[in-house]
């Protein structure tokens, strides 16, 4: 189970593609990992004494010195601050204390990772710390475990309702909306969408709402994003996921260009009607509402009282 998370977590850092040479011939003598292509090959231990060094040396093979020529060894803890290693050893494979790695070593590497590549090294470090914590956990005498799936989800929103009289009421909304009760019913049916959208993806709907400078309906009912501008713009790293989602949702459409050279452009909306949506963007603009607390936050008291 180490080896496999510690080959994960150094084709992060390192930027390589070891495999688990153990996979292919049970307890592979000497070295435990191995890239061919970077003829880089790691010991995972967690013995970190000279005799440990010495031995793993004294065990590759020919065929794997032949393979690999960066060896190293990485202990699971903290090293040493100083080895006996047998110069024999040393001088046939290229060996010197400084091919002794501990995860301060790791570390060390990590925190000069582009930053997208330190976050995805963070997410993958998470989820297997989750993982394993789960499946080698002992059941209470209930049968119950100290840790469940639910831990690890994150839960739906709950949105602060209203009885949409403001709103209904509005200058700003006049002619768009048929009756109040149709009005309180359309707010409620979006904060139960917003609410099952992640947190983060509501973020980004909010970034997209902010940042969007055109209205093109007659009505009102969306707003325009010019597509490139959003790649450029956002460093988020799954920004093509949370497209993907919101469009799923009905919350974002995509325009393709016109014309050969031009720019795709996204329509942020709302997923219900256009005329309620029409409304909702005009007052929300009209009362200069948070985006952030509505949206995010899912608070739409500024629409009107709670319900009775």
């Amino acid at each position: 189970m180490l080896e496999d998370f510690f080959k994960d977590v150094l084709n992060a850092v390192l930027d390589i593609h070891l495999v688990n040479l153990n996979g292919t011939r049970s307890n592979e003598p000497g070295l435990d990992l191995g890239d061919a292509a970077t003829k880089m090959a790691f010991q995972i231990t967690s013995d970190a004494t000279s005799a440990k060094v010495n031995d793993t040396l004294a065990k590759i093979t020919n065929e794997q010195a032949t393979s690999y020529s960066q060896i190293r060894i990485l202990i699971i803890g903290k090293k040493q601050s100083s080895y006996t290693l047998d110069p024999t050893l040393t001088a046939k494979f290229g060996f010197s204390e400084d091919n002794i790695w501990d995860i301060t070593e790791v570390c060390r590497v990590a925190i000069v990772m582009p930053v997208l590549r330190l976050q995805d090294l963070h997410r993958m470090v998470a989820a297997e710390v989750a993982r394993v914590r789960v499946e080698l956990e002992v059941p209470a005498p209930d049968g119950t475990y100290p840790t469940k799936l639910a831990d690890y989800i994150e839960p739906l929103g709950r949105p602060i309702r209203s009885d949409g009289t403001v709103f209904f009421n509005s200058e700003s909304s006049q002619g768009l909306l048929t009756n109040l009760e149709e009005a309180k019913t359309a707010l409620d049916e979006l904060g139960d969408k917003l609410a099952k959208l992640p947190r983060i993806s509501r973020e980004f709907y909010v970034f997209l709402l902010m940042r969007a400078e055109e209205k093109l309906s007659s009505g009102g009912d969306y707003k325009r994003i010019n597509a490139d501008m959003v790649s450029r713009w956002s460093r988020y790293p799954d920004t093509d996921g949370e497209l993907r989602v919101l469009k799923d949702q009905g919350f974002i459409d995509f325009e393709p260009p016109s014309e050969r050279g031009e720019s795709p452009y996204w329509h942020v909306s709302l997923p219900c009607d256009s005329d309620f949506a029409a409304a909702f963007f005009y007052f929300a603009e009209d009362q200069n509402l948070d985006w952030t607390r509505v949206m995010v936050g899912l608070d739409f008291s500024g629409f009107g009282p709670l319900p009775a």
